[in-house]
């Protein structure tokens, strides 16, 4: 299974423009999964106020990209979504085949309750506990940034893809999910930073780096097996 990730880093004027042709050119290379990070397809005006505006916009140019490699699982980052009429969640969207097939919310707050009130909404909490889907007979589990080592993991996952903007993004195991082996791949918008990582308590070095290939500045793909 072939996984690229691709390198962003996001600012206080975040153009997710930018940020488009960078997936365009990831899935260009037909892997199995591409991974986005934290805030990728959202864009922050001037005042550092969200840009919803441009919404539709996105999940159209995200569909037709998904459409060029359609057995391609993209997850693309994350985006804050209006929730009724006062309220902002933050979700993943997921794509595959040209539509998207599952939008997972962050639960916990770090940042989200700030952000919300300068946009003059209140924050509203997903359930990060269905926030896994099932690609190539593989389950793989999403996790925005500080839902990353609350979130349950399954002990039937094969990757975890950790979706980041965070001076302390990383992947951490503790005594709830200590016992099974499977992949992590971090993906931070803040420094920003991608890691691969394998977990297997049977080894004598439980944890170690996944190997990497950088295909060019941004994108970097592992190969997991």
């Amino acid at each position: 299974m072939k996984i690229v990730a691709i390198k962003h880093k996001i600012t206080e004027n975040n153009n997710a423009d930018k940020y488009f042709k960078k997936l365009e050119e990831a899935v260009k290379l037909h892997p199995d999964i591409i991974v986005g990070p934290d805030y990728g397809i959202t864009s922050f005006n001037p005042d550092r106020k969200i840009d919803f505006s441009d919404r539709s916009n996105y999940e159209l140019n995200l569909a037709r990209i998904s459409s060029y490699s359609p057995k391609t699982l993209i997850v693309p980052g994350t985006w804050p979504v209006l929730v009724g009429d006062f309220g902002m969640g933050h979700a993943a969207p997921i794509y595959r085949g040209g539509i998207q097939i599952a939008n997972f919310f962050k639960q916990t707050n770090v940042e989200n309750l700030n952000l919300a009130k300068n946009n003059n909404l209140v924050w509203k909490r997903g359930k990060y506990d269905e926030n896994q889907i099932m690609h190539q007979g593989k389950k793989i589990a999403i996790e925005i940034c500080s839902d990353h080592g609350k979130q349950p993991v399954n002990k039937d996952t094969f990757l975890e893809l950790i979706l980041a903007r965070d001076t302390n993004a990383g992947f951490y195991v503790n005594a709830t999910n200590d016992d099974f082996a499977r992949y992590a791949i971090v993906n931070d918008s803040y420094k920003p930073m991608i890691d691969g990582f394998i977990y297997n308590p049977q080894s004598n070095h439980k944890m170690s780096f996944l190997p990497e290939q950088k295909l060019n500045s941004f994108l970097t793909q592992f190969t997991l097996k």
